[in-house]
């Protein structure tokens, strides 16, 4: 019983002391431009979040915020930690474009770190 209680307690020292160690910090930066063709202004003040993708049991973590501009240009930047691996960056995209009511716009995931800029280009909202 002794034994099993200091293999116990070892292992959970050891993984608490690897952790940190073993974790990945990634930085992200995007850049890009929503363009509404059914309605230029549904592209202006859009909401945009930066997120990391944990997969299926873990909720996914923003790693930032923003909206975009009068032009529709957004710039959004952030950090994200996962335990072993690169961190996962999307886009989401909250937005009433084509009409109706709002709904999000997810972007691929692009593994693309700072000091590198992830370039989303134009990001068409009612053609999804």
């Amino acid at each position: 019983m002794r034994l099993r209680v200091f293999i116990l307690f070892t292992l959970t020292i050891l993984l608490y002391t690897i952790t940190p160690s073993e974790g990945r910090t990634r930085c992200v930066k995007a850049i890009g431009k929503l363009i509404c063709k059914a309605n230029a202004t549904h592209a202006v003040d859009v909401e945009i979040e930066l997120f990391d993708d944990d997969g299926f049991l873990n909720p996914d973590d923003q790693m930032g915020w923003t909206t975009s501009n009068d032009d529709g240009t957004f710039h959004v930047e952030g950090c994200g930690y996962d335990f072993l691996s690169d961190p996962d960056p999307y886009l989401k995209i909250w937005h009433a474009c084509g009409g109706g009511s709002h709904r999000y716009y997810r972007t691929p995931i692009q593994m693309i770190f700072q000091p590198e800029v992830n370039n989303f280009g134009e990001i068409v909202l009612d053609q999804e």
